[in-house]
Order: C-alpha cells, then structure tokens, then sequence
C-alpha cells in the first residue's frame, strides 16, 4: 500500500503516530511477522490511485474524485472511525463517516479473505455517486447507516454480504445495479428502492429486516422544464485572479471571473438585467470542486428579469455541479440584499449568507451540490423560486426564515432545517429522492403545501422542537409521510395517503391530530414509538376500523395508547394549497 503523503497533504492530515524502533531490530520483528503494520488514516479527498491491503483506517469522511481509482486487495479490513460532527459539508452525503465514490472502487475479495468494511461504532456507508463505478466482489459491510448507496453510478455486486445497520441497499436516481449471490441480513430496511423506475433485484436476498425488506417509491416526481437562459446583455469582461469591488459598481453583459472578487463592506454591487456571470474552474487542493467566489461583506442587488435573469455558472466547456464554489454573504446586515430571478447554476453551494439579512425571489437553483444554505442569518426570505436537480437544494441554520410559494423537484435531498424559526407555506415538494423535509430543534409552521413522490414527507425530531402542520396535501412515499419524535404540537386538517411504511409515526412526541384524511399505508396510518400517547379523535380513517389501522398500546403494553373516537364519517374539507 502505498504511502499517505499525497492524501495527508489534501486533508491536511499525517501520518498516525507509530513508535519507531531502530531499523535492524524493527526490520527483523517485521520478517518474523511480530511488528503489526500500522493502519493509515485517510480523510478528505484522495490524490491519485491508490490500492489497499492490511488494515485501512477512514478517519474522516473519504472522497474519490472524479478520474481516481481506489483497488482494495482480497484479505483488506477498512475501518471507519465515528464521526465528531453531525454537519454534512455539500460533497458529502450522510453525517456518518463514509467513503464517497465519484471516480472507481473495485474490491475484490475471496471466500478465504474477503474485503471487509466496518466501523468502531455508526458509520455511514459506500456511496457511489453520480458517474461512477463500484465493483464490490467477496465483500463484508458491517453495521453502516446505509451500506451502499448508489445514485447515477453503475454498481456491480457479488457475493457481498450487508449486515446491521439501517439500510443494506439504497439506490436512487440513474442507478445501474447488477447483483449476483449476494444477501442483507438484519438490517431495518433490506433495499430502498427510489428510482424512478424500481427494478427487483433477484442477485440479493434479504432476511431478518426489522421493518421491511423492501421499499420503493410509489411514482416518480415529473420532469421540470427550464426556462431558456438568454443571450448576456452588453459587454464582455474578465477579472484575472482576485479582484475587488471598493465602492458601488454595476455590472452588465457577460462577467468571466477566475479568482475571489470581494465587495467590502459599505459597497454595493449591482448586476443589471441580462448579466451573466461564469467562473472559470480553478481548483488548488485537488479536491475536484471548483474555489470560483463572489464575496459580499457589503451589499448585493441582482436585478433580473423573467425574460433577463442574472445568471451564475460555470465558464467550463462541459459544465458540472461544483465546478464554482458560492455568491456568499457573510455580515451582510444591508436590509436590502435581494436576488431577483436570478439563476444559480454548477455551484458547490451556489448562494450562502452567513450573518446576513437577504431576500430571493423567482429565483431558479438548477443543477448544484447545494443549491442554498444559510446560518445565523435573521429575516431570510424566499419566495417563488425554482429548485430543479440539485443535490441538496435547502439546508439552513440558527436562522429564522420565511419560505413561500416555491416549487422544489427531483432534487437528492429537499430542505433540512435545525435550531430554526420557519414559516413554511404554500410551497410544493416533490421527487426528494433521499430525503424530504426535515427539521431538528426547529419550530415550524407548514400550511398549504403539497408534497408527493418523495422518499419521505416531513419528519421533525429533537426537544425543543414544535410543529403546526396544516391544510397540506403529503402523498407517495416510500418509507413514512410525517415522522414527529420528541416534537411539540398539531397535525390538523391535512390529506395523507400511500406511504410505503406509516401515514403518521409519533414517538414519545406531545402532539393532537385532528380533522385529517388519513389514506392507504404500507403498514399503519398511525404507528406509535415509546410510551406517550397521541389524541387522534376526530379524523377521518376511511371505510376501516381504526383500531386495526393504527399500532400502540393495544400492540404492545410498552407503548402509548392512542385515542381514536369519535371518528368522522366524512373526510373533512381542506384548505387547498395555493400553488
């Protein structure tokens, strides 16, 4: 196995410390076999192709850019260590400590000595991500959150054996998966299944899931079809390296950049209608994400237009999601930051405020890791945008924001919220493949939203957190349509149905529901977790008997007792979505 210089030098890591005995004495123990070799820790992103043999330490999360290719050698143990964070940076997939793939994995084990992933504790998983390969053959995961991931990637796996753990199999958009002899075992879920065709998978058996051994998304969101960006309006321009904006400036026409430009603070930048701005790809670490900035430490207007948008992209013959870093606010408190249909396009996490007050409205985010991220920021507002094939496309923080009246489609992941105030309204979610909406130690308002043919609907979890869902309309899911843990609050008025798992899963949560529709379910319209119990009177749970509709105490004396009747003999009359 070759040495860590080149990946200790991208991750900013060294070697593990290995006591050092004197060369004659440590190279006669190494022939007899009684000098251990030592495990290399590796994080970050890998330089150059590597192969594995002996034990592996992964002490961070493990990216394989595009063009690299890791071989692991039979007999190889790969050990991941925990993760210290639970933040998911937008190259990385899960908050588990996991080897992404985005350039070749091939591990190829034997009966005698297969390769062999596993944790000190909860790792998060193999992931293959979109474009590349991974050939597993002869190989253990043991006890990962998920343990293979693949999304717009071709997978082949043989003879590979998934144990504990979550998920065994998870596989998203643009997946290609060939099997062959190969089985999960005790795992809560064997295979989730969230393309939008699902295929069964006769090469992999699974036994002994807690839940299910399968689950696969109901219908697929429909495609979205962008607006046709238009030619750049005036003159063409480059900044060559850094440049720097010192007082109010306006820019027009086509704007190529290659480096960071900053506005300081007490300057405003304006773009005018029809600007686009490209960033060329530069990339020092080797990390394979593109460092192309535009930092606002005083003020920004980007002013579109529906027929001439501002546009951020990259300048790169064949674009691709990362090959430009961000337009990022940071202490921006100019109460009149604002992005008017504007386009984010290419971007690693293409608009981020931090400390800042903005406000976007009809803008559209297509095609970046991370569409929008925000912290710390008072008064965010967004507001009839477009959130189309991104990979993440919301995520924010210790913020108190409104979001209304956006569409946000067939993005990875949709919107995550934490330690936030939010007031979520008239929006339509669809085709979350991996991941909804979500929000820990937040309180929320959600009313008159629709949200369908995603992974999950809405899940809120952690104390502190409280919830008024209203009036929304949550249908066809793969695992469970709302998920409330630890959480304070009202699930009244809404029309859940077609979930593959539960309509409504409530554990050890403080919360009524009242006046819902309560539709088909893979396994119960309501299923409790823990020993609180629900007051659920008063909905509507069609022709059934709500008594074998739901799971609590009458299931298990550990477990909450629900309280069901009266029930309504008509389903109720919503308050429609707007959008």
């Amino acid at each position: 196995m070759p040495g860590c210089g080149a990946i200790c030098r991208a991750s900013g890591r060294g070697r593990r410390g290995v006591k050092r005995l004197p060369v004659p004495v440590g190279l006669a123990l190494l022939l007899l076999g009684l000098l251990p070799r030592a495990a290399h820790g590796y994080g970050g992103a890998l330089a150059g192709d590597h192969t594995w043999s002996g034990e592996v330490r992964v002490e961070e999360d493990l990216r394989i850019p595009p063009g690299v290719v890791l071989t692991i050698l039979s007999g190889t143990r790969i050990v991941f260590a925990p993760s210290e964070s639970a933040k998911v940076e937008p190259a990385e997939w899960s908050p588990g400590t996991e080897l992404a793939v985005e350039g070749t994995l091939t591990a190829l084990g034997t009966p005698e000595a297969p390769v062999t992933f596993e944790g000190d504790g909860p790792w998060g998983g193999l992931v293959a991500a979109p474009g590349s390969r991974v050939h597993l053959r002869e190989a253990i995961l043991r006890g990962a959150e998920t343990g293979l991931l693949c999304v717009g990637a071709e997978c082949r796996i043989e003879r590979t054996r998934v144990e504990g753990g979550e998920y065994g199999l998870a596989f998203g958009p643009g997946a290609a998966v060939t099997a062959e002899g190969s089985e999960i075992v005790e795992c809560r879920v064997g295979v989730l299944d969230v393309r939008d065709r699902p295929e069964a998978l006769p090469g992999v058996s699974v036994r002994s899931a807690r839940d299910t051994p399968r689950l696969v998304l109901p219908a697929a969101a429909p495609e979205v079809t962008l607006m046709q960006v238009p030619e750049p309006i005036g003159p063409r321009t480059e900044y060559l390296g850094g440049y720097t904006v010192e007082a109010d400036e306006t820019w027009q026409g086509r704007v190529i950049l290659s480096g960071r430009v900053t506005v300081v603070p007490g300057a405003v930048l304006t773009l005018a209608p029809g600007t686009r701005v490209a960033f060329r790809k530069t990339d020092t670490n080797g990390d394979g994400l593109g460092e192309g900035e535009l930092l606002v430490l005083g003020g920004i207007r980007s002013l579109g237009r529906p027929e001439a948008p501002v546009v951020f992209e990259s300048a790169e013959p064949t674009p691709r999601a990362g090959d430009w870093d961000k337009v990022s606010l940071i202490a921006s408190d100019d109460p009149d930051n604002r992005l008017e249909h504007t386009v984010f396009r290419h971007g690693t996490q293409a608009l981020h405020a931090h400390f800042s007050r903005f406000a976007a409205r009809g803008c559209t985010f297509a095609d970046n890791l991370r569409a929008l991220q925000f912290q710390e920021s008072e008064g965010a507002r967004v507001e009839a945008c477009v959130f189309v094939n991104n990979k993440q496309a919301l995520r924010f923080r210790d913020s108190r924001a409104v979001i209304t009246g956006n569409r946000f489609s067939r993005n990875l992941f949709g919107v995550h919220a934490f330690r936030a105030e939010l007031e979520f309204t008239d929006n339509v979610l669809e085709g979350s493949a991996l991941g909804g909406f979500l929000a820990k130690e937040s309180r929320v308002i959600f009313e008159r939203n629709r949200l369908a043919g995603s992974r999950d609907g809405v899940r809120m979890k952690d104390p502190g957190s409280w919830v008024h869902l209203r009036g929304n309309r949550l249908e066809g899911f793969a695992e469970d349509a709302i998920s409330l843990s630890q959480v304070e609050g009202t699930v009244e008025g809404n029309a859940i149905e077609h979930a593959g798992l539960d309509l409504v899963s409530v554990e050890d949560a403080s919360v009524t529901l009242h006046r819902n529709r309560l539709g088909a379910a893979g396994r119960d319209a309501l299923h409790l977790k823990g020993s609180a119990g629900v007051d659920a009177r008063e909905n509507f749970w069609g022709a059934a008997d709500p008594a074998g509709r739901i799971h609590d105490r009458a299931d298990d004396p550990t477990l909450g007792a629900a309280a069901w009747s009266p029930v309504l003999a008509e389903p109720p009359r919503l308050h429609e979505p707007t959008r």
